[in-house]
């Protein structure tokens, strides 16, 4: 593999991708969700530390076991 072509994001595949996309904001976690179902994150080394993303594998194992993204509605938002 060309190391120089690799990208910068980790992208996680969820059958309720969009709510855990809202119950990671309510949490501060600024993902991208992506049709059908993949919530895209990027640890860009610029400005993410190695503490926020111990952080972010807490909130989501934090958000799957108590499945808080139940709360949320399948209506999509829509960026006007």
């Amino acid at each position: 593999m060309d190391h120089n072509r690799r990208g910068g994001h980790v992208a996680l595949e969820h059958e309720e991708a969009y709510k855990i996309c809202l119950a990671l904001k309510e949490k501060d976690v600024i993902p991208d969700f992506r049709e059908p179902n993949v919530i895209r994150i990027a640890p860009v080394a610029l400005y993410v530390s190695f503490e926020d993303v111990y952080r972010l594998a807490d909130i989501l194992e934090e958000i799957g076991e108590t499945k808080s993204y139940e709360k949320f509605s399948d209506k999509r938002a829509l960026v006007v």
